[in-house]
């Protein structure tokens, strides 16, 4: 293959009119000189020679002006010299007709492949003013001989390299093959038909990222009909392409998105109704049924059940739109890490022991006892994961393992859950983390829920300078997230001996005070009957609210520390009932809601102090020490 560049001269506008003008008053010059030369001629032939020798020459004088200066001006000297004719040979009419109707023959037909030269060095001249402007790359091949020849902005279109380095591996290593061999089948099915044809092509340039070209050519034929060559035009498309891509990605996106919205619209229609309906069901049951005290107990309970439900999926879409609308505070403070681990296992440890399922949680011995962090969203981010992976296994195990790393010089807190359960899929892993999205709708039939959990927990763990991600999954085998979140070690509270004194001093208080402990869950009890204990108290304990209750009203305790949320009756209904009752001792809230909104509502319903989950050693023992100084 010979490959060779060519270029073409380029000139201003005002040169190209200025040589058009000179080119047209040449013509004109040289057609009324020839004109004025024919007449001549005429005249002068029909005084000497015989008519007919005289139109002959007159005929190849018209034909001559014909081709040199076209149609118009070969018509001119043919009507001047038949009035010459006319003039000199009156009598020889035969003869003049003859020579009349040829010299038009002659004018009008030689001006047609005129007209076709002309219009051809148009677009010669406008394809070469094109090729030069930047805008082309042009090629031919010779179909015969298989030789390619470039030329154009060959450069501007494919990169910095010469049209003479080119050859057949210079496009097979930078073009995909998928789209090289589309454009040699297309190349011959346009030489079998004898057509045009055009297609769009990825490049990969030495010089930069990747091109869109696009390609058009037509294939020619020789004189005897045979396909003979092809030329064509290459032109750098990448930001018209860019811009159509980056449309139908939005496109689709938003079609997913509103698909994905619409599908969660129906999902919250039926997550929201089914508990409502049990709700306004067993309501109505509970006001107008005469009911055993069994069954009127179990029925609140499954009230009450259903009511929580309803509140964690109003609180999962507060939650994502607050974190997508940038409204979202989180609070950096110490973090006794070990004891948030423990309220979480116990949170979950309920739901794992139903479903007969192994749980565990394993402590690296490295890790420090307290942690900068978030406490509330951090405990929030473990039990939307671990509390996912419960959900999705039906036999088996899920196990945690904790753990201290580092990261680009960022220490971080590292949580391994691994379960055993359904698994995911390709194209389940690859929207996972998308809001308002499960694994299918056959999950979600199910297994319930809002499809938010793990984008909520994405979403705070990014805020909390780490991540969720998915490490591995597969079908019917199980999953394992890990949860990142950045945790700086906080120091450990140095006291001094006077310090210690005035704590001392500060919780003597509580020496011998009769505390009761209300807290559905047994290892919560467990922990704070501890805590109370080291600090020589009378503990006693109640797993609910009427049962705790039914305590106060029997016993004297100087303080009640009590849960918010407990099976059979929660604690505002509890402080209702104890402030109806006329007890006046202090009782202390505890919940692991932590907004604002739920102090306020709790202090407003009749608790005397508010505590949130997870709860700190010293600050458990000052505030309760402090509430039972102002009783």
């Amino acid at each position: 293959m010979t490959p060779r560049t060519s270029k073409s001269g380029s000139f201003t506008p005002k040169a190209k009119a200025g040589g058009a003008w000179l080119v047209h008053f040449g013509r004109f010059a040289g057609a009324a000189a020839a004109v004025a030369g024919v007449t001549i001629v005429s005249l002068s032939l029909g005084a000497w020679i015989p008519s007919s020798t005289a139109m002959i020459f007159s005929l190849l004088a018209v034909t001559l002006i014909s081709l040199v200066f076209g149609t118009g001006p070969g018509i001119l000297a043919t009507l001047l010299a038949a009035a010459a004719g006319a003039a000199f040979f009156p009598t020889d009419r035969v003869h003049l007709a003859i020579f009349l109707a040829e010299s038009l023959i002659i004018s009008i037909a030689s001006g047609i492949p005129r007209k076709a030269r002309d219009k051809e060095n148009k677009i010669r001249v406008a394809l070469e003013q094109a090729l030069d402007s930047g805008a082309l790359a042009s090629w031919s091949l010779d179909i015969r001989k298989q030789v390619y020849t470039y030329g154009g902005a060959f450069e501007q279109v494919f990169g910095r390299v010469h049209s003479a380095e080119v050859d057949e591996a210079f496009w097979n290593s930078r073009i995909p093959r998928e789209d090289s061999d589309q454009i040699r089948a297309m190349i011959q099915k346009a030489i079998t038909e004898v057509s045009a044809f055009e297609m769009t092509f990825r490049f990969k340039p030495d010089d930069g990222p990747l091109r869109w070209i696009a390609l058009c050519g037509r294939v020619h034929c020789d004189e005897n009909g045979i396909p003979s060559h092809i030329q064509g035009v290459n032109s750098d498309v990448t930001a018209k392409k860019n811009v159509e891509l980056t449309l139908a990605r939005a496109k689709a996106d938003a079609e997913a998105a509103s698909a994905a919205k619409s599908t969660f619209l129906a999902n919250m229609s039926h997550e929201i109704r089914t508990p409502l309906g049990v709700v306004l069901g067993f309501s109505e049951v509970l006001a107008t049924s005469p009911l055993s005290a069994g069954d009127r107990a179990r029925y609140f309970e499954i009230v009450r059940k259903n009511g929580q439900l309803l509140a964690s999926l109003v609180n999962e879409i507060l939650d994502l739109s607050k974190i997508e609308s940038g409204k979202l505070e989180v609070d950096f403070g110490d973090v006794e890490l070990r004891t948030l681990i423990e309220d979480v296992r116990a949170m979950l440890q309920l739901k794992a022991t139903e479903k007969g399922l192994k749980f565990e949680i394993q402590l690296s011995p490295e890790l420090p006892e307290r942690v900068r962090s978030d406490a509330l969203r951090l405990k929030q981010i473990l039990v939307n994961v671990i509390g996912n992976a419960i959900k999705f296994t039906e036999v088996g195990a899920v196990m945690i393992d904790v753990r201290p790393t580092r990261q680009n010089e960022k220490q971080l807190l590292e949580f391994e859950v691994r379960d055993s359960g359904i698994g995911l899929s390709e194209a389940q892993q690859a929207r996972l983390f998308e809001p308002f999205n499960q694994a299918d709708a056959s999950t979600t039939r199910r297994y319930g829920g809002t499809g938010l959990g793990l984008a909520i927990a994405q979403r705070l763990a990014r805020r909390l300078g780490g991540d969720v991600a998915l490490k591995r999954s597969e079908i019917a085998k199980g999953s394992t997230f890990v949860v990142t979140v950045e945790a700086a070690s906080a120091a450990p509270q140095a006291r001094s001996p006077a310090a210690l004194q005035d704590m001392a001093k500060n919780f003597s208080r509580l020496e011998a005070a009769r505390i009761l402990v209300v807290e559905d869950s047994e290892d919560v009890r467990h922990l704070l009957r501890r805590t109370l204990e080291e600090a020589r108290c009378q503990v006693s304990e109640a797993p609910n609210g009427l049962r705790a209750v039914a305590l106060a009203k029997q016993g004297e305790f100087d303080l009640i520390l009590m849960d918010l949320q407990m099976p059979e009756m929660d604690g505002y209904e509890a402080i209702h009932a104890l402030r109806r009752a006329g007890y006046r001792r202090p009782v202390v809230g505890l919940s692991a809601h932590a907004m604002a909104t739920e102090r306020k509502k709790c202090l407003d319903q009749g608790f005397d102090d508010f505590l949130t989950k997870p709860i700190e050693r010293d600050v458990l023992l000052r505030r309760l020490s402090s509430t039972l100084a102002k009783a």
